[in-house]
């Protein structure tokens, strides 16, 4: 299974209009989290600003928002780069998911119906189905719907909060890995359905803790970080 894709990053036309900051700051994060802007990334203003069809000033500040947020990196005499992951970061987020998604699993069991264990196995079914068919985008996106809801059917508000806050994150950090876990991982979900069905939470726990650490210990270390331009169509195509 292959995944094909453009060298040349696809940058939305931004509307000027009210707000203008936050549609920059929000479609530049859409494109570091779907990694067509990678991590070591130089971003320059003026190529960002003809790039997206906005002036040089809502993207300096949406530059600075997404730094405050850890997505870019300012640094001197370089200016913004997309932020590589450190292996320190990696193992940090994976350690907590773990806590928190064998929580949710554990409550999960106590208190789903038969309509949620059926929409769980939808999304296992249609997870599947995109690795199958080599679209590791879809199988990414529909990883961290399975994720959220299982968070969701724990009832606890401020674990689906919490979750909600790092689902970002995980489709970025699943992003480089989804291929390599490709259909164990969609095999693990399934038994995770199973164990939530059967009403063991335990078990569910569990398999939750394992299924997290694995996704963790096959993430790429040391492997990000170079530096292509974005909005120079010529650079990005050179270094890709």
């Amino acid at each position: 299974m292959t995944e094909t894709r453009d060298t040349k990053p696809r940058f939305p036309s931004i509307e000027q209009q009210p707000g203008l900051r936050d549609q920059v700051r929000d479609a530049l994060e859409d494109m570091i989290v779907a990694r067509e802007l990678a991590p070591g990334t130089r971003l320059q203003e003026s190529a960002l600003a003809a790039s997206l069809n906005v002036s040089r000033n809502p993207v300096r500040e949406a530059l600075t928002m997404l730094a405050r947020d850890g997505w870019v990196d300012l640094r001197p005499r370089l200016g913004a780069v997309v932020h590589a992951p450190t292996d320190k970061e990696i193992r940090d987020y994976f350690e907590l998911r773990a806590v928190l998604q064998s929580f949710a699993a554990r409550r999960a069991a106590e208190l789903v119906g038969p309509e949620d264990v059926a929409s769980l196995r939808r999304v296992c079914r249609d997870g599947r189905d995109a690795v199958e068919r080599g679209d590791f985008a879809a199988a990414s996106q529909r990883n961290a719907d399975f994720h959220e809801m299982v968070g969701l059917l724990a009832d606890n508000a401020m674990l689906a909060q919490t979750l909600e806050v790092m689902k970002k994150r995980l489709l970025w950090y699943f992003r480089p890995v989804v291929q390599r876990r490709g259909l164990d991982s969609w095999a693990e979900h399934e038994r995770i359905v199973d164990a939530i069905e059967r009403g063991d939470g335990e078990t569910a726990a569990t398999l939750m803790q394992a299924h997290t650490d694995a996704t963790g210990a096959v993430y790429p270390y040391h492997g990000e970080g170079t530096a292509p331009v974005a909005g120079d169509g010529e650079t990005m195509e050179a270094v890709r």
